[in-house]
């Protein structure tokens, strides 16, 4: 009886263990020379053709070419490697600026840079205002003070698609220039790590203290993925974050998971090294991330 017990129970382990989510072909180290400013993957283009890094106080951007391994410094701005957004066909990268005046207080200026001329221009001046900066194709959006102001990059400016925002641990929904509260789980909780479906249909984030959730963009429909932190879309199912352990001090484990919105998840890294952050490509096949030491890494996905 014992010996089939224990056959029973194996047999329902199995699923869990060979769960398939995503086909990964491989998982490469990038040869990148470490320095301050190359210690964190904060971006990998929609074409998944090069990275950008940045140090941990999140000041320059340094790009890498997947293809050619070369790298060049595109800025030092301090808060460049926050936040950072590139267009539609990887040819800019939108990016704050921090500066802090005489009285010590900090404004932000949000500016866009082309990756090939390095020519840099000024989106928004810096203000303590700012709420939101989005980019979807061509076109980059930013919200300053309520005030929505769109502009084209190269082109002309395509459809603003709605935008989820944070201040303050809160979450804000602007629609068709509209800025209201999203709070799915009430207001009396702190919300991280939000973003949007690829399709915009729903919206994904992070309660701190309670974990992942997914929900439609009117706020309903609310689904629980539990602990996956930095979370971000793979597909309009599918999302990818990260399951870490600390002691208090510093990180002790971390693994990346790709998870469905049914709930069917895979671990895409070993116990060998933790893995933080990823960073999802727009066609999907591709996820960069960083470990603590300083290495960057990519994931190749079969489509």
């Amino acid at each position: 009886m014992k010996k089939i017990l224990s056959i029973v129970i194996l047999m329902g382990f199995v699923p869990m263990t060979i769960a398939q989510v995503v086909q990964v072909k491989s998982i490469e180290r990038l040869d990148i020379p470490l320095s301050e400013e190359t210690v964190e993957v904060v971006a990998i283009a929609p074409q998944g053709d090069y990275v950008l890094l940045s140090s941990p106080s999140h000041r320059g951007l340094v790009k890498f070419d997947l293809t050619t391994k070369r790298q060049t410094v595109l800025t030092d701005a301090e808060g460049a490697g926050y936040g950072t957004q590139i267009t539609g066909d990887g040819k800019n990268v939108v990016f704050r600026e921090k500066t802090i005046n005489d009285e010590r207080l900090t404004f932000t200026a949000v500016k866009q840079i082309d990756v090939a001329t390095k020519q840099t221009s000024t989106l928004v001046a810096p203000t303590r205002d700012l709420q939101a900066v989005a980019v979807e194709g061509s076109t980059a959006t930013t919200i300053t003070g309520k005030r929505m102001n769109t502009r084209a990059l190269r082109g002309t400016a395509s459809a603003v698609r709605p935008i989820i925002s944070s201040e303050d641990l809160h979450l804000y929904l602007t629609i068709n220039g509209e800025t209201t509260l999203f709070a799915p789980n009430g207001t009396d909780v702190n919300y991280i790590w939000a973003s949007l479906s690829p399709d915009t249909r729903r919206v994904l984030y992070y309660v701190s203290g309670m974990g992942c959730f997914v929900c439609g963009i009117d706020g309903t429909g609310l689904i629980e993925l539990g602990t996956l932190r930095a979370p971000q879309w793979l597909t309009n199912d599918v999302v990818v974050g990260m399951r870490d352990e600390d002691n208090g001090v510093y990180v002790t484990s971390s693994t990346l998971i790709a998870k469905t919105l049914a709930g069917v998840e895979q671990v895409l890294t070993g116990s060998d090294m933790i893995a933080m952050y990823p960073h999802v490509n727009a066609d999907g096949d591709k996820i960069a991330f960083s470990t603590p030491q300083g290495d960057s890494y990519l994931i190749q996905l079969q489509k």
